[in-house]
């Protein structure tokens, strides 16, 4: 945890310092203004640390306010951190083009005034775009379901994030879409719960009630055990999930399903002990959190299915994610029979915005193919 910390407050305390050198030309040339704004900055660094503590305390009203505040402040300089570091980039080519004083000191102010402005306007873009889940389509063909069963229909969420900032009405624009294309089953890869469970008994319940004919299946993600596995996973049960952690199940249209709790390890044995084939095992679909994906699995399951990645939620930093998940959105073939569905998230963590990076229901389309076809 201290490690953590450490990292946590090197990193947001580092993006903070790179902000207030870009805006502090805007400022009035008086030391008590500039010492004000720095203790303004420190206590954004420190306010989603205080939400936590908050939240852990059950001081449920304050910890909601202090992260509507701190999450919303951190997209934002988020976004400004980035646009600073481009004008900072852009005004070391000064010198080249031989700009004279008078003008360098124009655009200084300028870029200070855009890394205010812009990040203003993106996030207001940004929180329009984190509103609206859209349903994603996907058909896969196979020959492994029963024939009897020519199509089953998969509603497919992850990275929900029901707490502090997201509950009922969250849940009731996801009830919508089950209405819409009621769905034979639903599954989820986790995160659906973020921190605070207490007060979500009216989100549960609406869950609860949509019941499709196959049922509901869920593994847990990371942020259940920040919540605590075993409370994340009686909430889930008590939305009318059945939890797969490292667990398979084996349903009558041909379908198998087999679930991954999350671990921040891959422990590729455990996959492969899940995996194992199984008489007639169907069509084998691994739920798995994170899109990591063991090499030696390949062949053992059909469709892995996964979230956690958000597609990176703000752009740009789905291309950074880049470097640790090959995939963070869409379908891919990882060969020997095996692909990879990775949701962009069905809602939205911390910032309450989403940048080139949409909240998604996946609608999956399972149709059964002939053999000989």
């Amino acid at each position: 945890m201290h490690l953590f910390l450490l990292i946590y407050f090197l990193i947001y305390g580092s993006l903070h310092w790179v902000f207030y050198l870009r805006i502090r030309t805007l400022l009035p040339p008086h030391p008590a203004i500039r010492l004000v704004l720095m203790l303004g900055l420190a206590l954004m660094v420190l306010l989603p640390v205080l939400t936590h503590l908050l939240d852990s305390r059950q001081h449920h009203f304050w910890a909601g306010l202090s992260a509507w505040i701190g999450f919303t402040w951190m997209g934002f300089v988020f976004l400004a951190f980035w646009i600073s570091l481009l004008s900072f980039a852009f005004q070391a080519l000064w010198p080249m083009i031989g700009l004279e004083s008078g003008t360098r000191q124009v655009l200084i102010k300028v870029s200070a005034f855009l890394t205010l402005a812009i990040p203003a306007v993106l996030m207001l873009i940004g929180h329009m775009q984190s509103r609206e889940i859209r349903l994603e389509t996907v058909d896969i063909h196979t020959e492994k379901l029963n024939p009897k069963t020519p199509e089953i229909s998969i509603a497919f969420i992850s990275d929900v994030h029901l707490g502090l900032l997201a509950g009922k009405g969250r849940v009731e624009d996801m009830i919508r879409l089950f209405e819409k294309v009621k769905p034979d089953l639903i599954l989820c890869t986790g995160d659906l719960v973020d921190g605070r469970i207490t007060g979500l008994n009216q989100a549960a319940a609406a869950l609860r009630r949509v019941d499709p004919p196959l049922g509901k299946y869920a593994v847990t993600g990371n942020h259940e055990i920040y919540t605590g596995r075993e409370a994340s996973r009686r909430f889930l049960e008590s939305c009318g999930f059945q939890v797969l952690d490292d667990q398979s199940v084996r349903l009558e249209a041909g379908l198998r399903l087999a679930g991954r709790a999350y671990t921040r390890e891959k422990l590729c044995a455990r996959d492969l002990e899940l995996l194992k084939p199984q008489p007639e095992s169907g069509f084998t679909i691994l739920l798995k959190h994170a899109p990591d994906i063991c090499p030696d699995s390949l062949g053992l399951f059909d469709l892995q299915l996964s979230g956690h990645t958000h597609q990176g939620q703000i752009f740009p930093f789905g291309l950074i994610l880049k470097a640790v998940y090959p995939y963070i959105a869409g379908l891919h073939d990882l060969g020997r029979g095996s692909r990879i569905y990775v949701s962009r998230g069905t809602g939205t963590w911390g910032p309450q915005i989403r940048l080139q990076a949409p909240p998604e229901m996946t609608l999956l389309r399972l149709h059964s193919r002939p053999a000989h076809s």
